[in-house]
């Protein structure tokens, strides 16, 4: 058999597809079936033929071959990009409500979100997010339509990928916040006891969290209308609601928790000093050493903010000083940076490493200099932080000032210098 002319006809078939998908149509079977006669057929060749080939058919709306092409496995391995394999399935989903297939609809549409979630594209997982929504309450199955919510809400929990599983969220929460989407689900009764759960704990409506909480509600349900899936726990910790936090916890509520953010209760209470709700936590046995998606502990995030009572209460419950963020910075590099020499001497004291090193080979005090944090550096000096140490790119601390203009930490720097030099 002749060899088939890939380039030629694939060009050809692009081109026709814009403007005649009846033209089109043939062209693609043709070139499909003289790839599968053909000894050896390049993957990659026979994926864009076939992707071609459902399209046409998607165009011109012959939607059950569409669907039946899609759902069936190729003759033959064939290669296709995940972003365009993933609108076909996109468009597999429209073409099964279109023909009558209700019950293929989300089993497409879960592959086209499961594709770009493989393909790492955060804005495409939004959009198939809402696309599964609007498809499926067009089939007018209620079950169909939590069945998809109860599919999202688990893929966010178990994306290790903080940027698809905040984008997955936000498209979540467009939907569910739209008048009437309650309604549209058979467990409507169960949900609204839950998210009536979470307004109480945001609003701190701690009669309403007892009374919900002894009609059965579950506590560690998560919202999927608010930003980061809360749980109560966390959105209470957020706004600095003590009282409900100790009745969330006194009913066993998950300190281990996270939002989409990978943040804790902890993390959030620290992160708006809301240090009776830290203290809270710390006693139920949060753990206080939890990384958030940036690598932070709740420490990192009350040292760099200047929140003392809480990074005394931390340090009280044990927090490591010494963890990394995704930056290489410890807590007190972190703290460094920031005007908080108060917090850079209490981590000091604490036994933070005053040399420890970043992933570019800083030194908090090379931090607190690069920043113009003056008198952060004079707290390092004071405790013995050596100013002759040099970074990766072979910069001191009096360099980074320097180099910064900054020039208070400059002029301290340089009288240290002399002062040790004699």
């Amino acid at each position: 058999m002749t060899a088939v002319d890939f380039p030629t006809r694939m060009f050809a078939l692009a081109t026709t597809l814009e403007r005649s998908p009846a033209d089109a149509l043939p062209l693609a079977e043709a070139l499909e079936r003289d790839l599968l006669a053909a000894e050896t057929t390049d993957p990659l060749e026979f994926g864009w033929a076939r992707d071609y080939h459902i399209r046409a058919l998607y165009r011109l709306g012959r939607d059950a071959e569409g669907v039946a092409m899609l759902m069936t496995p190729p003759p033959r391995v064939m290669s296709i990009s995940t972003k365009n394999a993933a609108w076909l399935h996109s468009a597999g989903a429209e073409m099964a409500l279109r023909s009558g297939s209700k019950a293929q609809v989300r089993a497409l549409i879960a592959r086209a979100l499961a594709l770009r979630s493989a393909g790492d594209d955060a804005e495409g997982c939004r959009m198939a997010v809402g696309t599964g929504f609007a498809l499926l309450e067009r089939t007018g199955e209620a079950a169909e339509i939590e069945a998809w919510l109860e599919h999202v809400e688990a893929q966010i929990e178990a994306s290790e990928r903080r940027e698809l599983a905040r984008a997955m969220a936000e498209g979540l929460a467009e939907v569910v916040r739209a008048p009437g989407f309650l309604e549209l689900l058979p467990g409507a009764e169960r949900r609204r006891g839950e998210w009536a759960l979470h307004r109480a704990a945001q609003a701190g409506q701690l009669e309403e969290v007892r009374r919900l909480l002894a009609a059965g509600v579950r506590i560690d349900a998560r919202h999927p209308g608010w930003p980061g899936l809360p749980t109560a726990l966390l959105a209470a910790s957020f706004h600095g609601h003590a009282a409900v936090v100790a009745e969330l916890l006194g009913h066993a509520a998950d300190v281990r928790a996270v939002n989409v953010q990978e943040r804790t209760a902890l993390h959030l209470a620290a992160d708006q000093e809301h240090a009776q709700v830290v203290a809270l936590l710390c006693d139920a046995g949060a753990p206080v050493d939890a990384l958030d998606f940036h690598g932070h502990s709740p420490l990192h995030l009350a040292a760099w903010q200047d929140h003392r009572e809480s990074v005394r209460l931390l340090l009280g419950a044990g927090a490591a000083t010494e963890l990394r963020d995704v930056n290489g910075d410890t807590p007190l590099a972190l703290a460094a940076t920031e005007p908080v020499p108060e917090v850079v001497h209490a981590l000091c004291m604490a036994g933070a490493e005053i040399e420890a090193v970043n992933a570019s080979g800083q030194t908090p005090l090379m931090r607190a200099a690069m920043t113009g944090q003056a008198d952060a550096a004079a707290v390092l000096l004071a405790l013995g932080a050596d100013p002759s140490l040099r970074d990766h790119a072979g910069r001191t601390a009096l360099d980074w000032a320097r180099k910064e203009d900054h020039r208070a930490a400059a002029v301290l720097l340089r009288r240290h210098l002399r002062v040790v030099r004699g």
